[in-house]
This record gives C-alpha cells, structure tokens and sequence, in this order.
C-alpha cells in the first residue's frame, strides 16, 4: 500500500515534468518563429472579401457587376472554383490560380428580366440588388446602320454591334438599347441624346455555340456565325461574261464557281484563267473583288473571306451577268441575271438573299 512519503514523491515527479514539457513547447515555438526550426508548408486557402454589388437598383434587361477579392493565404500556389449564387441558384463560376499570398479581383455580369428582389452569395460573402418595373418607352430616339463584326467568329470570341441612334426632336431623350441573341436578352445600354444629336452605340457579346445566330438591336436584325474554331469560310465566285462555272485552282487543286467551304486558317494559293470561251464569246480577267489585277496570287485566310474575280467581254456575246449582295461584311453571290428574267423586275432581295420580283414580274 503506497505510502504518504510516496504520494508525495510521486506528485513531485509530475510537477517537474509538467514544468520540463511546458518549457520545451515555448522553446520549440520561439525557434519556430524565429524560422529556426521547419514546418510543413500551410496548403493554399483562399479567402474572399470586399463584395461588391453595382448597381444596387436597376431596370430589367440591365446588367448588375458584381466583384471581390479573393486571397490566396496558405504557402503553396492553388487554384479555386469561384461560384456565383444568385437567390441560391449557381449562375456562374470562375476558376482563378493564385500564388501563395496574392490576390485578384473576380467579377461577374448578371443579367435578368424578372421584376424581383435577388441574393447575391460568393462563399460567405452576401449582397443584394433590386430589379424596379422599368418606365414606358417613350423614346423617339432612331436606331439604324447594324453592323455585325465580325460576321464569322470562333466560340467564345467577341461579336461587336453597332448602330446609329438619332434623336430628331426638338428635346433631350434616352433609350435603352438592347441586344437580343436567339431571342434571349445578352446585354443592354442606356443611352441619352441631346436634341438633334447623333451617335454611334456599340454592345459587345460573346459568341458561343457553332452555327448560325440570330442577333437584334431593338427593332434591328442581323446573325453571325460560330465556326469550329481554327477554321474560317472561303468563297469564290465570278462577275461578268455569262452563267457558266469558272474553272480555277486552289492549292494546285481544281474546283469551280460558286465555291464555298470551311478551310483550316492559312495561306492558300489562287489562280484563274485569261482568256476564257464561253462559247458565244471571249472574256478576259480585270481583276479581282480586293482590287488586285493578277490572275495568280496568294492570301492569307485568317477570317471569312469572299473573292470575287471580275472579267469582261472581249469578243461575242454573254448577256448573264452575275448578281452579288452585300451582307455587311462581303459580297455573297445570288444568281446569275440570264435571258429568262431581267435585273430590272427585281423589286429587292429580303435578308436571307431571296429575290422579289416587282408587281407583275416573274423570276424564273
């Protein structure tokens, strides 16, 4: 049976050895901090912080920013997902790669149409914005002039619009110009104009999926087209001198008019031939739709592009001009005017290059 001495004894021993370890902990920390002794290096922890939400009150259809800041505090470089919530949906998502003790700025674009209050969740950051009913559009401001550049783009590349507002009152007005892809609403602007004044609007947009799309500017319409990316689209066409197909070479390869195809980006060669029998006649080559004057060249194809090679009639006859319509980025070939119809029973050609003939007219 332990003794009263041995007790004692026994809680002196604890005592120094309490003592003993708690001295060492202290000293291992003091030469930690002092860089003396290693440690294993923290993983990388991102930290967010300063959300921001701008504007905190707009109109359906406009766009809300919403930025923080996003730390990388372990030792190591890492990358994280950045997920936008929005009324507890995930509605974007960014992933970023920080070294070791930097930072960036993250932003998202969120746009809606719903008339509504919306959270905003980034981690455990939360905001807020409100959409109000937007006024009535009374606005007497004129949009014309779409331009779509460029027509023919890569997925995720930028698509450029713009047109012309015209204010043609006597009093200052606003509008809010939106464009609208595949009848979804991707951006919007507000613009003012003082009386009388004139200026250009442009909205950018990000293309997406491959094909062709639909694009409008309010009450304007126009397309672009996605392509698989590292390719762009040639067209080859003639003017002048009859309907019958010219025969050229591309690449050392034979082919002929109307030549359209999707080609890997790079250089090509091109070479048509002077003089040419038609039957009822002789043409001979002028020069080609970017004005240069030889039958055998090269270019570059680094975006869509339409040649056209004019000839002209030296001798006989050929009544079938070629018809060309501008699409706002090239000329694209419609048909040839032959004898069974005349240029001037056309009363236009709609968007999609079909021909309509004038009262009473017909287009064989």
């Amino acid at each position: 049976m332990p003794t009263q001495l041995n007790a004692t004894k026994l809680k002196a021993f604890l005592t120094i050895d309490l003592i003993f370890l708690a001295t060492i902990g202290a000293a291992y920390f003091y030469f930690q901090n002092q860089g003396l002794i290693a440690v294993g290096s923290k993983p990388a922890t991102f930290e967010y912080s300063d959300l921001a939400v701008n504007p905190s009150e707009l109109y359906p259809g406009e766009a809300v920013l919403i930025s923080l800041n996003t730390t990388n505090v372990g030792d190591i470089e890492g990358n994280q997902t950045v997920n936008l919530e929005i009324n507890n949906a995930t509605k974007d998502a960014k992933n970023i790669t920080l070294a070791a003790g930097a930072s960036a700025i993250v932003e998202f674009t969120y746009i809606d149409t719903v008339v509504g209050n919306y959270s905003v969740r980034v981690g455990d950051l939360i905001g807020e914005f409100i959409i109000k009913p937007a006024p009535p559009e009374t606005s007497n401001i004129i949009l014309s002039n779409l331009k779509v550049d460029p027509y023919e783009v890569w997925a995720n590349e930028t698509v450029t619009l713009t047109a012309t507002a015209q204010n043609p009152t006597a009093n200052n007005d606003s509008l809010t110009v939106k464009a609208i892809v595949d009848d979804a609403l991707v951006t919007s602007k507000r613009i003012e104009l003082e009386a009388g004044a004139t200026q250009t609007v442009e909205l950018t947009i990000n293309a997406t999926s491959e094909g062709r799309h639909t694009v409008r500017l309010n009450t304007l319409s126009g397309s672009f087209t996605v392509v698989k990316t590292g390719y762009h689209t040639l067209m080859i066409g003639r003017s002048g001198g009859g309907s019958q197909p010219l025969i050229f070479t591309l690449n050392g390869q034979e082919q002929r008019t109307t030549y359209q195809e999707l080609l890997p980006v790079g250089v090509y060669s091109i070479s048509v031939p002077t003089p040419v029998d038609i039957g009822t006649g002789i043409l001979e080559f002028v020069y080609w739709s970017d004005g240069i004057k030889s039958t055998s060249r090269t270019f570059t194809l680094d975006k869509r592009l339409i040649l056209v090679a004019t000839y002209t009639l030296v001798s006989g006859w050929a009544s079938c001009p070629s018809l060309y319509i501008w699409n706002g980025t090239g000329y694209t070939y419609v048909a040839e005017v032959s004898n069974s119809g005349w240029l001037g029973d056309i009363s236009h050609i709609n968007a999609n290059g079909a021909i309509v003939c004038a009262e009473g007219k017909r287009w064989d």
